[in-house]
């Protein structure tokens, strides 16, 4: 419906050596099959899917600080009208990607154990036709350099006769090389005939972009009233773009946790004013100040949470959700923690481990 790619499987290639993977040659069920996306289009479609399920959905706005002190809450900036605002919450769940906003405001990056690599990438019209030898628009290119086996390309087709082109190498490697991201690139292409026969054509179209430093890790994945989803905690190269994969398993995780507590907090204020079928009262859409009940970050593939992110097709820079009641995410179960694999719930009180 929304004109993504299909895909089935991957080519990988080193030199004049080539295999491919058929995600639909396995032995379990499920899918076989998925989809190779733009990614500013895909979180547009995920956001106006949340829309409709009832999420109150709002762009253009900035998380500038986060307190968990106390009772969480968040500063909120309008980029459009400029107004600020403050949003009070129960639990604040971070999954903001590369943007990491939790880490960076509460201090909980510390450096990363992997080496520094850096990624050189664009997107160029391709040119390339159903029958071009070797190559299959269905399928992810992954290359390995010729002589550098620790220096990897990408090469992943769109439904629009383009593709989303990469290089991965250490950082003191692409240093060598003069020039520009461009010029890098390029340079870096030549040097493996495959490439280099298939983007013989190529338009370079669009600007080149570059991420350094990229591998992530944190003090914590959780502590008193949030936690950190998916990429928002740690960070590798993504060879089988399983960012997606660990957003939604450790979203499943945690909303499941979240759920538990929330429904704690909801029994213990019924038993207090004395209304024991008492419910989550819902999210006013109202400005300066919603008044939240259970505010949390968590990323757009939970249809259920409104977020807060970036214009239109660019790639979101802040999410900010809202958690109710409804059918969770069904993913299988991935360990983002003790805690979480454990079921317990996130206490303000608890002491992190």
């Amino acid at each position: 419906e929304a004109g993504f790619q299909f895909k089935n499987g991957a080519y990988f290639t080193w030199g004049d050596r080539e295999t491919q993977f058929d995600f639909r040659d396995k032995l379990g069920d499920g899918w076989g099959t998925t989809y190779q996306v733009q990614r500013g289009q895909f979180d547009l479609v995920l956001a106006k899917a949340a829309a409709r399920q009832g999420a109150d959905v709002r762009f253009r706005h900035e998380v500038q600080t986060v307190d968990v002190s106390g009772k969480p809450n968040l500063t909120v900036k309008n980029l459009d009208s400029g107004e600020v605002f403050r949003v009070e919450t129960n639990l604040i769940l971070d999954a903001s990607g590369f943007a990491r906003l939790l880490p960076r405001l509460l201090n909980l990056e510390q450096p990363s154990t992997f080496p520094v690599r850096q990624a050189i990438f664009t997107q160029v019209v391709d040119h390339l036709g159903p029958h071009t030898p070797g190559f299959d628009r269905q399928k992810i290119r992954i290359v390995v350099h010729p002589k550098h086996i620790d220096v990897w390309y990408w090469l992943i087709p769109f439904s629009d006769g383009r593709c989303s082109l990469g290089v991965v190498a250490e950082a003191k490697f692409l240093d060598q090389f003069p020039g520009d991201e461009a010029a890098k690139l390029k340079a870096l292409i030549a040097q493996d005939p495959g490439l280099q026969r298939l983007l013989a054509n190529a338009e370079w179209d669009t600007p080149f972009r570059t991420l350094r430093g990229y591998s992530s890790n944190v003090k914590q994945l959780c502590g008193p009233g949030y936690a950190l989803l998916g990429n928002a905690g740690e960070f590798l190269d993504p060879v089988f773009s399983s960012g997606v994969t660990i957003a939604m398993t450790s979203a499943h995780l945690a909303t499941k946790c979240a759920l538990k507590q929330l429904d704690e907090m909801v029994e213990a204020d019924a038993q207090r004013d004395g209304q024991a079928d008492r419910a989550p009262e819902r999210i006013a859409a109202a400005d300066p100040v919603p008044k939240s009940e259970h505010v949390c970050r968590v990323d757009a593939e939970l249809p259920h949470c409104l977020l807060i992110g970036r214009k239109r097709d660019e790639m979101f820079r802040y999410r900010l959700l809202i958690l109710r009641r409804g059918q969770e995410p069904v993913a299988r179960r991935m360990g983002i923690g003790q805690r979480f694999l454990r079921g317990e719930g996130l206490r303000r009180d608890d002491e992190q481990r």
